[in-house]
């Protein structure tokens, strides 16, 4: 008779040993594709952000050199200001 109770006694274990596996498998499968789905958020909102610092010192540039042209046509031009 204990024989028996502690064989099922492990048998018992054994099942909440293979059900916590089993648990811990299905989180690793979700929460690996948020993981990597995180991580290439993060990436795109550098990119973008390296995106929009080159367009905006792009877009500076070009401001000064249209003021440079504009003031160069002023003082080119006779009679224009």
């Amino acid at each position: 008779m204990e024989g028996e109770v502690k064989e099922i006694q492990m048998e018992i274990a054994a099942i909440k040993r293979d059900r916590l596996d089993v648990m811990t498998k299905k989180q690793m499968n979700v929460f690996t594709p948020i993981t990597k789905l995180r991580e290439e958020l993060i990436r795109a909102k550098t990119l973008a952000e390296e995106e929009r610092t080159r367009r905006e010192k792009y877009e500076t540039k070009l401001k000064d050199l249209e003021l440079k042209l504009s003031e160069i046509c002023r003082k080119e031009i006779p009679g224009h200001k």
